[in-house]
């Protein structure tokens, strides 16, 4: 994974949180917490900058070179994804809690500026 492929993935979750409609974007923020997104882009970052810049150290413990490049590598890569599917698994498993269901307000505000309430009649 290279600084690349990171700004790419940064770009398709802005896109995405863009595309959607601001009832759907309230519906995610009230069950997946960006920080931890946020934090993951953040770790797997600081990998691709630790690996790709060389500070005269050696790896500890004496392992080799390529197989440390090849783990920071995958971690960076792993990471995100890691987020990704547990940012889906928050999603599916979302409860209504004390403190969530204050939040829900926005989704209705948004709905109603939207006018994306469902209608009686329609069912």
């Amino acid at each position: 994974m290279t600084l690349d492929t990171l700004f790419t993935i940064c770009g398709i979750l802005v896109t995405v949180l863009a595309i959607m409609r601001p009832v759907q974007r309230h519906s995610i923020l009230l069950f997946v917490p960006l920080l931890w997104m946020a934090l993951a882009l953040i770790a797997s970052f600081v990998l691709i900058v630790c690996r790709d810049t060389p500070f005269g150290v050696e790896p500890p413990f004496g392992w080799p070179l390529e197989k440390v490049v090849f783990f920071i590598t995958l971690a960076a890569f792993s990471i995100p994804v890691g987020a990704a599917v547990w940012a889906w698994v928050c999603w599916h498993q979302a409860k209504l809690t004390g403190g969530k269901l204050a939040k829900v307000e926005h989704i209705f505000r948004a709905s109603l500026r939207e006018k994306n309430l469902m209608r009686w009649k329609e069912y």
